[in-house]
């Protein structure tokens, strides 16, 4: 009998399981409508009053930009190789962004108080755009305008960390040359101003000519000294040769002759002296004349040395002249040394200083050519702006979303039930089919 109890039970269940149609499944949603329907309901309340209770949150996006280096190239040190998007998106997720926003704003401080786990985790989402060189900064906040604000501090703080990082050897080495490039510009102004200036004033073409002037008076002075000293040897000479012959020569010449051979003087000493003829024949008469060679000479040689005396003086003057000439001259070449030396100098460190300018200038252009190939820039192409709606709570979406799961929980739990109601009902057919057996 036993045997025949279970045989019926399996052939029931296999035609119960058999004759489960979709009208059976409509039957046990209708049988269970109102738990349904009033769990989904219930629901659906609870979920738009939780979506009234909770806090507005307001969404706000700002936008950056990777700019690719002004220049492309290599260097000595090999390939240019430059940090990928997603190496920008996590510095600007980092904590020291977002503790610098956050003291920038006062974050930090009640009622926010919020710390910089906070602002990453809770508060900032960045990404990057697929196919651009887009960044997109977004943080969601209850209150509108510290959204915007916490969007625009992030980016514009991130904007400054990249340019801090930037700033490496080779910025500095640039900005060190700019110092030094900005002091050689000066230096070169000064030593060129002070050149033209010197130039201006000193005029060395002018004491150029003068010293010439004064070399050629020079050589002159010297050649007439030279021939007045031949003159005055010649005019000695002249002078030594009259002296001598004017030397040898009587001024008065005395010419004897006895009175007895001249007549007439015979007979005016007789008849003055009384004497007798024969007495008078011892008497001598002189006669003194000038001499004529020595009359002709002397005016020569007083001629002589009044020509060598004007030659002296002549002498004499162009000797005072040439002293002149010289201490001029000595004192104009002094001075013109001077002036070309120190033109030389100016000159000189005009060059260098040029030189300088011209070295700094070309490796300031070279440091700055490097530092512009190796530097991506960050830049806002869109500020966030205040935001005017939420995204949160969306009372429509959680009310809707909450029916949908309830509804589909709740018809699980409807079937899960009519299951355990079945299940309950064949231990009873079990028992009515044993008591009827005999």
């Amino acid at each position: 009998m036993a045997e025949v109890s279970e045989k019926f039970i399996v052939k029931t269940d296999v035609e119960e399981a058999d004759e489960t149609s979709l009208m059976d499944y409509l039957k046990v949603l209708w049988k269970w409508k109102r738990l349904i329907l009033g769990g989904t309901l219930l629901c659906m309340i609870l979920a738009a009053i939780i979506s009234l209770l909770m806090p507005k949150v307001y969404r706000a996006t700002a936008l950056l930009l990777i700019t690719d280096p002004k220049i492309e190239g290599t260097w000595a040190t090999g390939t240019i190789r430059l940090p990928p998007i997603g190496t920008y998106v996590e510095m600007i997720k980092s904590q020291g962004v977002a503790t610098r926003a956050i003291e920038k704003l006062g974050l930090d401080n009640p009622p926010y108080q919020l710390t910089s786990e906070d602002l990453v985790n809770e508060i900032l989402s960045v990404e990057s755009m697929r196919g651009t060189n887009l960044i997109r900064i977004a943080s969601e906040y209850k209150d509108p305008e510290k959204a915007r604000d916490i969007a625009n501090v992030v980016a514009i703080t991130a904007v400054e960390l990249n340019r801090t990082l930037n700033e490496g050897e080779a910025v500095r080495s640039r900005d060190f040359l700019k110092t030094q490039l900005d002091e050689a510009s000066q230096a070169l102004a000064k030593a060129e101003q002070e050149l033209l200036a010197f130039k201006e004033t000193a005029e060395i073409d002018k004491l150029r000519k003068e010293v010439e002037i004064l070399l050629k008076g020079k050589e002159r002075l010297e050649l007439e000294l030279l021939e007045i000293n031949q003159m005055i040897e010649e005019q000695n000479t002249v002078v030594d040769v009259l002296g001598k012959k004017l030397g040898n020569e009587k001024k008065i010449l005395v010419l004897s002759r006895s009175i007895s051979n001249d007549l007439i003087m015979k007979d005016v000493v007789q008849e003055v002296s009384k004497l007798p003829p024969l007495d008078l024949l011892g008497i001598q008469a002189k006669d003194e004349f000038i001499n004529p060679l020595y009359q002709a000479l002397e005016p020569k040689l007083v001629e002589a040395l009044s020509g060598l005396e004007g030659l002296k003086v002549g002498k004499a003057v162009l000797t005072r002249d040439l002293e002149a000439n010289g201490k001029r001259l000595t004192d104009l070449q002094k001075e013109l040394a001077q002036r070309e030396i120190k033109l030389e100098n100016l000159t000189r460190t005009y060059e260098l200083a040029k030189e300088v300018y011209k070295s700094l200038k070309q490796r300031f252009e070279e440091a700055r050519i490097q530092v512009a190939s190796k530097t991506q820039e960050l830049k806002v192409v869109d500020s966030a702006v205040i935001p005017e709606n939420p995204i949160k709570p969306n009372r429509k979406m959680n009310v809707l979303t909450a029916g949908a799961v309830a509804l589909l929980g709740l018809m699980i739990f409807a079937f899960l039930l009519e299951s355990i109601s079945r299940y309950r009902v064949k231990p009873s057919i079990q028992t009515t089919l044993d008591s009827s057996l005999p």
